[in-house]
Parts: structure tokens; C-alpha cells; sequence
């Protein structure tokens, strides 16, 4: 079940209720299935830091009386309540799977209704218009994100797949990195560009993937 709530989190524009329902189960299933080794799994500094946001949120809220923030601090209780969801859960990797895979055929989708678009209209314009957050099926800041998320995650399951599997992924993840150049989310761009160079500081023994991914990064934005 939890596989299938990861598997909704990319098409939440066309069903927004999907997740809701459930969490909505996996929240009545939760206190059949958890087992007292798994509250080990509880990052408390993770934790405190949502905790920390969800105050200062709350107290610029109060003070600048700016109660549309609300929505944000709901978003930031959500983080909270799917780690806790996934507490009990033993096979990670398949939800991975699931959000990545799923992530992968909107792509597809978006791309398909992108070409069609471009042949029937003779244009590519990605500045402006409504239509456009119709043609991706989601808002582009959102999208940008979420694939450069699945990107992520397409290196770590290479990482934990074999030698014949893992060049699938890295196609995978070169797939949702160029599909967030064309789709010019810029603030996702950022983003990864961030990661890769975060990656270069924490993890030295990566050194030579991390250049050749982001020299490959400088090629596409020169393009």
C-alpha cells in the first residue's frame, strides 16, 4: 500500500484525492503492522528540524497575520506524517521503485502531449501561458522538482542494482535531468546543480561520476 501512495505522489494535479485516501488507510493499517525496532528508525534530528520550521512558520504567521501561509505549515505536518507512515514499512527500495517508475511514465506522457503540441501549434513557447502547466499535467516548479528528485533516486538504485540493471537507471536519470532543461524549471535546475556539487564535498570516492554528471549538466545548458 505504501508502494501504491508513492506510486500517486507524481499524478496528485489529476488526483488529488488518491494520496489522501491512502494515507488514509495506511494510518489504519499502521497500528496493526508496526513493531517496537521499527521506532528505531526515527531520525530525531530530521524531526526537530520539521518541528523547527512548523514553529517559525507558525510564529511569522501570528505575528505578520499572513494566515494564507497556513497551507505551507500543512505541507510540513504531511512530511512529518508520511515518515512516520513508512516506519513499519520493510521493503524500501520497492516504493523507491515505485515513485521513480511512476515519475518516469508521466514524463512520458508530458512528453508525447509536448510533440503533438509542437506539431499542431508550429511553436515550443515555454515562457508563458496557461497551457502549459495542461501539457506537463502538474504546475512546472512542482514537476522540476519531482523529477530532479527521481533523478536522485535513479543514481542511489544504480548504486544498489547490478551491473546489467544500472545502466538503465543512469538512462533513467539522464532522461528526467533533460527533461527538466526543456521544460526550463529553473529553480529545479538550481537545484541539482547543488546536489552535484554537495555530492563532490560529502562523498569523494564518487568524484569521477560527480564531474561527468555535471560536465554533462554545463553541456545541456549550454544547448
Amino acid at each position: 500500500v505504501f508502494a501504491i501512495f508513492c506510486a500517486s505522489f507524481p499524478f496528485t494535479d489529476l488526483a488529488k484525492a488518491i494520496p489522501n485516501i491512502l494515507a488514509g488507510v495506511l494510518g489504519a493499517l499502521f497500528f496493526f503492522v508496526i513493531r517496537k525496532e521499527d521506532l528505531q528508525k526515527l531520525r530525531l534530528k530530521s524531526l526537530y528540524l520539521f518541528g523547527f520550521l512548523i514553529f517559525i512558520g507558525g510564529l511569522s504567521m501570528i505575528i505578520f497575520q499572513r494566515w494564507e501561509d497556513m497551507g505551507f505549515i500543512v505541507r510540513l505536518l504531511n512530511i512529518v506524517g508520511i515518515i512516520l507512515l513508512s516506519l513499519p514499512v520493510r521493503n524500501y527500495i520497492l516504493s523507491i521503485k515505485s515513485f521513480v517508475l511512476s515519475s518516469l511514465l508521466l514524463l512520458i506522457i508530458s512528453a508525447i502531449k509536448l510533440i503533438l503540441y509542437a506539431k499542431n501549434t508550429d511553436s515550443f513557447g515555454f515562457t508563458f501561458g496557461e497551457h502549459i502547466n495542461n501539457l506537463l499535467l502538474g504546475e512546472r516548479p512542482y514537476l522540476g522538482m519531482l523529477y530532479v528528485t527521481s533523478a536522485c533516486l535513479c543514481w542511489f538504485l544504480a548504486e544498489k542494482a547490478f551491473r546489467k540493471i544500472r545502466f538503465l537507471w543512469y538512462v533513467g536519470s539522464l532522461m528526467f535531468i533533460s527533461f527538466v532543461f526543456v521544460i526550463s524549471a529553473r529553480m529545479a535546475l538550481i537545484s541539482l546543480f547543488v546536489i552535484v556539487i554537495t555530492n563532490l564535498f560529502y562523498h569523494k570516492k564518487s568524484l569521477k561520476p560527480s564531474l561527468t554528471i555535471m560536465g554533462g549538466i554545463i553541456v545541456l545548458g549550454i544547448l
